[in-house]
């Protein structure tokens, strides 16, 4: 009903698909019937340095157009369980781990950023 953008690109939410390259793997393994672990790589590339960094949403997170900052902006580790309760239901946690490339060294703070969460998720 209320569709999330989450896990589209990665787990930390942190970036778009506007002006993005984007490079993804990671194992996913079936430890039981009803428990599953994954866990994501993901490097991230701005399209054209003279553009910004976007959201999920289209707004521009930090640009410098002048293209002096680089076109890296970084890598996410991410890991998630999730557990199969019966056939309609699941629960499960995860945790996305960010860390600044060169583009966003030089346009931010350049700290890294933490995104733990926790989940439930029905069909109907």
């Amino acid at each position: 009903m209320y569709a999330s953008g989450h896990d589209k690109i990665a787990f930390a939410d942190q970036v778009g698909w506007k002006n993005v390259q984007h490079f993804r793997t990671g194992p996913e393994v079936k430890v039981s019937k009803k428990l599953n672990l994954a866990f994501k790589y993901s490097d991230f590339w701005l399209a054209n340095a003279h553009d910004a960094l976007y959201n999920s949403s289209g707004n521009v997170v930090v640009s410098r157009t002048n293209g002096t900052a680089g076109r890296w902006i970084g890598q996410e580790f991410d890991g998630t369980t999730t557990y199969t309760l019966n056939k309609i239901t699941e629960i499960g946690g995860g945790y996305g781990y960010l860390l600044p490339g060169t583009f966003l060294q030089l346009t931010t703070p350049g700290h890294s950023y933490h995104y733990p969460y926790l989940f439930y998720s029905t069909k109907f």
